[in-house]
């Protein structure tokens, strides 16, 4: 379903049901910025009363999936297909300076609320409310706006905290002092916003920030992984970690934890490569009794721990892999079973000759092959089985030291090399020609 279709289809059911709906959140905010939402992939609808009329309405109309959440009563609309301007569509926006551009992948419908916070970085206990009192629970001016799109508010931008006025000034600001406290993945959610707008933090937020920055440890797993993963994947996302680190928010959520400006470089290098890469970068800098605990402290997700772990692996060989006297072959028999992210993650953060020999395993190593294949050797006398799997192993390995071209130009020498050693010892192959 187009884009332009669903939302109309959104208002008519809510006319008819007089209830009022508001464009919030990220598309209000960038298109007062840019002009244009332009990739925007998802649409927030804040909806002032009950939207399980509206989403039940919605889901029997054919060609229209909605998914139902049981938590703060929220729906989502899911797209088949992109395409149409919202401004197109309703005509809301002229007035308030931009158009909400193309492609949504989905609508979010949500009721508006508030939030109370009975500790810090509890989940919230959520009470239905007005849409002016659901704009006072953002975590930013910048995000606290909103768009009517129906009704007697059709067209009205609300923006009780200058949100605008602080995108025009470059300003990341929280909407009161507990912000952080009440919940701490607004800590990370700063430093992406920031990074991704170009943003300074208002005067006094740093402040606020060192000081409650220690309430990341209060949080669950997966709520920090969560809110982690949404800034590897910001297309701001290495200018991001470097506000991260900055603001010292891996040392908070685990003392020996730090992410220095070489794995950034590193990671800004690996281009989106995504979270998993991140991880991956993590594994060969951090302290084997850290990557222990990330794991469960960061909520990372099966490929991410896996990618912890790899690079852990890993980083234990750069060692021997950095040592002169270590053949090719040797090198490459180390490294054969990363996979090539772990491996790229290597090469874009070490340097000297284990940097060098990763990166020939990416490259050369990984193409070598032997010159002749289990049919050649079976016709020169190698008895089928292990032995066949020897030979094309020692075939490879004197490919890769430069022992024996490879390709064609080595069928005849590995031959020799094969008879060479059949006629000492059958089963078993020599390792140089």
């Amino acid at each position: 379903m187009a884009f332009g279709e669903a939302l109309r289809a959104i208002v008519e059911v809510a006319d008819d049901r007089e209830l009022p709906l508001f464009v919030v959140g990220g598309a209000v905010r960038d298109s007062l910025r840019a002009g244009s939402a332009g990739g925007l992939l998802d649409l927030d609808i804040a909806v002032e009363g009950d939207p399980g009329p509206l989403l039940a309405v919605l889901s029997q109309q054919r060609g229209r999936r909605v998914v139902r959440h049981d938590r703060f009563g929220t729906g989502t609309l899911v797209l088949g297909s992109a395409g149409g301007l919202l401004g197109s569509a309703v005509g809301v926006l002229g007035s308030a300076g931009g158009v909400l551009g193309s492609a949504a992948g989905r609508i979010d419908l949500a009721r508006t609320r508030v939030e109370r916070y009975v500790r810090p970085g509890a989940l919230p206990q959520v009470s239905a409310a007005s849409i002016e009192a659901d704009l006072s629970r953002r975590d930013f001016s910048v995000n606290a706006m909103a768009l009517g799109l129906n009704g007697a508010r059709r067209g009205e931008l609300l923006d009780p905290f200058d949100g605008r006025g602080d995108l025009q000034r470059g300003l990341i600001r929280t909407l009161h002092d507990h912000s952080f406290a009440d919940d701490p993945t607004r800590l990370i959610r700063a430093c992406r916003y920031g990074a991704r707008l170009d943003a300074r933090f208002a005067p006094g937020m740093r402040a606020q920030a060192l000081r409650s920055r220690g309430e990341l440890r209060s949080i669950s797993g997966d709520r920090f992984g969560e809110a982690w993963r949404r800034l590897l994947l910001d297309r701001a996302a290495p200018a991001a970690l470097v506000r991260a680190s900055g603001l010292g928010i891996p040392q908070a959520r685990e003392g020996g934890w730090s992410i220095g400006l070489g794995l950034i470089d590193a990671f800004t290098g690996m281009e989106g490569a995504g979270a998993p890469a991140f991880w991956a970068l993590t594994g060969l800098r951090a302290q084997s009794e850290v990557v222990s605990l990330l794991a469960g402290r960061c909520g990372l997700t099966r490929g991410e721990r896996r990618a912890l772990e790899a690079g852990a692996e890993l980083r234990a060989l750069r060692r021997p892999l950095g040592r002169a006297g270590l053949a090719a072959s040797g090198a490459a028999g180390l490294l054969r079973s990363f996979d090539a992210m772990t491996l790229g993650a290597a090469a874009s953060l070490w340097g000297g000759l284990a940097a060098e020999r990763v990166e020939r395993a990416l490259g050369e190593w990984a193409d070598a092959r032997a010159p002749l294949d289990a049919t050649a050797l079976a016709e020169l006398g190698v008895e089928p089985g292990p032995a066949i799997g020897r030979w094309l192993e020692a075939l490879r390995d004197a490919v890769i030291d430069g022992d024996l071209p490879g390709g064609r130009r080595g069928a005849e020498p590995a031959r020799l090399l094969v008879q060479a050693g059949l006629q000492s010892r059958r089963d078993r192959p020599s390792r140089r020609p």
